[in-house]
């Protein structure tokens, strides 16, 4: 797999080194194999003595080593007599491949397939470095018109609205509207002239109709140049405020409907109120919906008068309950101080005997007598 990546990109000549020395492993694996394999003459046992297996041998040279079916090529033991032949079977293990190659091909798969990872990973990282290069370029030239906008109006705001220059080139232009307006009543006049002169009298007075036409819009131009002319000397007498000025009066008439709005509603003024809380919701809905109306200086006094009465209303039906519990009391109270009622003074017994006014003031005398004898 062959990835295009720029020269001067960083970190290409470490990867380099690193494949070069992945290269320079197998090669040294492969020599390193290659070399420790073992002869065939070598491998032959001594004469008089059986041969015995290596255990260290490489798998892939066993088939090399191991003996014949023959009998003939059982070596001879030490006392003379023969040894036993071995097994007709073919015990043989089958052939492996060498593990030294084939653990070298493996590391160098691998080792490609992580390179490829890495450049894979490299080319993602540039690409998003790309990306977000772009992205901030795309901020930085955002950020400078807005910028521009801001010192624009900020040059616009220490200049009057309107200058005096503006309705002098106003009253300019409307002086050759009409000059032209002129010139075109003369040509049908001339032509009205002409017409009357050859008999046509009633095109000749239509024409007459339309230049008395042509001509009042152009002394209504000159009439509307004049006092063009008329204004932009007012103006420099008497120069307009400027975006700054109009500003500060705004908030200065602002601050006064606002001090307004707090004494005739107090909690206004408290942080963190009901009223308070409310307005603030109230204003910033409204500078979502209408800038202008709400950049209105006495928006506020308005806006906490609503506010108010709608907050006194959302109290009336509990006041209400309120009224009814107070009432149904009062009704009570009037039950058990009611003569008669349950709660008024007891009258006499039936059993007991009314007196008289003679009797009542005889038992007083009796007690003013009492009294006297006290003291």
């Amino acid at each position: 797999m062959s990835v295009a990546l720029d020269e001067n990109m960083s970190g290409l000549a470490d990867a380099d080194a690193r494949l070069a020395a992945l290269e320079s492993a197998e090669l040294t694996a492969q020599k390193a194999s290659g070399a420790g394999a073992v002869p065939t003459d070598q491998a032959k046992p001594d004469a008089g003595k059986p041969a015995a297996a290596d255990p260290a041998a490489a798998p892939g040279k066993q088939e090399a080593q191991t003996p014949a079916k023959s009998s003939t090529d059982t070596p001879a033991a030490a006392d003379g007599k023969s040894a036993p032949n071995s097994d007709t079977k073919d015990n043989t293990p089958a052939a492996k491949p060498e593990a030294g190659k084939t653990d070298a091909k493996s590391n160098y798969t691998k080792s490609q397939e992580r390179l490829e990872r890495t450049w894979d990973n490299v080319n993602k990282r540039k690409g998003d470095l790309d990306t977000r290069e772009q992205q901030l370029t795309q901020r930085e030239q955002q950020l400078q018109q807005r910028e521009a906008q801001f010192k624009d109006q900020a040059e616009r705001a220490q200049q009057p609205q309107h200058k005096p220059e503006d309705f002098e080139r106003a009253a300019q232009l409307k002086l050759q509207r009409a000059q032209s307006l002129h010139q075109q009543a003369d040509g049908i006049e001339a032509r009205a002239k002409k017409l009357e002169d050859d008999g046509k009298y009633t095109e000749a007075a239509k024409a007459q109709e339309e230049a008395k036409g042509i001509r009042k819009k152009a002394y209504q131009e000159e009439g509307n140049a004049e006092d063009l002319k008329a204004h932009a000397g007012e103006l420099r007498k008497n120069p307009p405020p400027t975006q700054a000025q109009r500003d500060q009066q705004l908030e200065t008439q602002r601050k006064e409907w606002t001090t307004k709005a707090a004494a005739e509603f107090p909690d206004l003024a408290k942080k963190g109120s009901e009223l308070q809380t409310r307005v603030a919701k109230s204003l910033n809905e409204l500078w979502n919906t209408d800038r202008v109306l709400a950049s209105h200086p006495q928006i506020i006094y308005y806006v906490t008068k609503l506010e108010a009465a709608q907050t006194a209303a959302a109290r009336v039906p509990a006041m209400e309950k309120e009224l009814g519990e107070l009432k149904a009391k009062v009704k009570e109270y009037e039950a058990l101080t009611a003569p008669g009622g349950e709660g008024a003074a007891q009258r006499p017994a039936a059993g007991d005997q009314a007196r008289t006014d003679a009797e009542e003031r005889a038992e007083l005398g009796q007690m003013a007598e009492q009294v006297g004898t006290i003291r």
